[in-house]
């Protein structure tokens, strides 16, 4: 380890985790330098490197830099952050990805703004920013409502918290313990916690994402990054010129990534998510135990998958949002689905093989699941079974879908805090036309009616 003793403790602590890609830490950390509030430490800490990014960290000869590097790679970032905050001498954390670059008002809009709303966690705006050559810019840190919300992605580059909050919320949680990204992880379990969230509805960071690159750490490129920063020292209107950018984005169509990944597989373990991106960035998957993590224990990830006006009960999906409890005889949502889209008749999600259904706090009473579905084009609309499933694969009951109807399956009488369900269709469907989904049935509603006395399920 090397660094330097601060003979006043500084008000910033900057965290930079890092992995192997020494071209685009010179980039992050001269970003943080540039920095026009000047009260702060970088501490440095690579996930088990085995490149030269403690030579580079060393080559900035600045008294503000502390590297740390772990014995070996724990393949996420939240082991090093946790380092970096055990460390943190600042009365604020703020995180900045080695592959990110801040605007030089960054630090100084987040700390006015968390001093004068004496709030716990302050985040500005960000822009994704897509691959050479390609036109598509996400915006992070909106919200219809202009607050926080607890599915609201907000990278760490955008965010700067107590660092005292860490420790009260429990840290960053390891992503293999996890069905959500770590980032949305830690400022839920904030939210939970009752901590004040305040935003700075202004662009101060920019974020390449790394899972948009194909491979991008086998390559390890930096141009883009170097290109960046030199146009933030150079060009006047940068800002005005990456926003404009950004508007045109949206005015065509909304906010569009430049690469889809499929619904995530239902009953994959902990940290598929992250697995999954991993894969795309030309890592592998990190290794390690993963414990069981039933889905109704963790609801950060339903919030995730459960939007608003979606097919499950409101009340529901209102209860999740206003805490972090879960209603009881509650329904959501897990993996395996496609989005939810709107039609004529209300809010309807499509499904290809099979999709999770989530069942929190049953009261130990027979229950039937009421299921209003049709045939999907990638079956020919024609009718045929589909089944509901536990986890372990063992068969609840099985139903004929063919047009729009209601279907309906006996849920055991339990008493639980929760299970795990699948709704199963033939995997035989195909795509239709352009569209590369496979749209097998058409589920608009689901939800709970007083059990009948005859058992087994029924087309209604």
């Amino acid at each position: 380890m090397m660094g330097w003793f601060h003979p006043k403790p500084p008000v910033v602590s900057v965290i930079i985790a890092t992995y192997n890609w020494s071209g685009v830490l010179r980039y992050a950390i001269s970003s943080a330098l540039a920095q026009t509030f000047r009260d702060f430490e970088v501490i440095v800490v690579g996930d088990g490197c085995t490149d030269d990014s403690a030579q580079v960290v060393a080559s900035f000869r600045s008294r503000r830099l502390r590297w740390c590097n772990l014995p070996a790679n724990t393949g996420g970032q939240a082991t090093p952050n946790n380092t970096a905050l055990a460390m943190a001498q600042g009365e604020f954390a703020a995180y900045l990805n080695h592959d990110d670059l801040w605007m030089p008002c960054h630090l100084e809009k987040l700390i006015d703004a968390i001093k004068l709303a004496h709030a716990d966690v302050a985040y500005g705006l960000s822009v994704m920013v897509a691959p050479p050559g390609r036109p598509e810019r996400v915006l992070t840190g909106a919200s219809e409502s202009g607050q926080y919300e607890p599915e609201l992605f907000i990278p760490p580059t955008s965010f700067l918290h107590r660092t005292e909050m860490a420790k009260e919320i429990g840290g960053w949680r390891d992503h293999r313990t996890l069905h959500v990204p770590v980032d949305l992880a830690f400022l839920s379990a904030a939210w939970a916690a009752g901590k004040k969230f305040i935003r700075i509805p202004e662009v101060t960071a920019f974020k390449f994402p790394a899972p948009w690159r194909k491979d991008v750490y086998k390559n390890r490129p930096s141009l883009e990054q170097e290109q960046y920063s030199r146009r933030m020292r150079e060009e006047r209107d940068f800002l005005a010129r990456e926003l404009t950018a950004v508007a045109l984005c949206y005015a065509d169509g909304g906010p569009k990534s430049p690469v889809s990944f499929p619904p995530q597989v239902p009953g994959a373990p902990p940290g598929a998510l992250i697995d999954q991106l991993r894969e795309a960035k030309g890592v592998p998957h990190a290794g390690g135990y993963r414990p069981p993590a039933p889905l109704y224990l963790e609801p950060g990830a339903l919030r995730l998958w459960n939007r608003r006006a979606d097919i499950v009960p409101r009340i529901d999906v209102e209860t999740l949002r206003s805490g972090n409890t879960l209603p009881p005889n509650g329904i959501f949502l897990g993996r395996g689905w496609y989005d939810l889209e709107a039609g004529e008749t209300g809010p309807f999600r499509w499904l290809n093989t099979e999709g999770e259904i989530v069942l929190t706090k049953l009261d130990g009473r027979p229950k039937r699941l009421i299921v209003d579905v049709e045939s999907g084009p990638g079956m020919e609309c024609m009718p045929f079974e589909v089944e509901l499933r536990r986890d372990d694969g063992s068969l609840i009951g099985a139903a004929v879908v063919s047009h729009r109807h209601q279907i309906f399956f006996t849920i055991p009488a339990v008493e639980t805090e929760g299970m795990c369900f699948r709704l199963v269709a033939p995997a035989a469907g195909k795509p239709i036309g352009s569209d590369a989904r496979i749209l097998s049935l058409r589920v608009f509603q689901l939800r709970f009616a007083p059990c009948v006395c005859t058992p087994g399920p029924q087309a209604a």
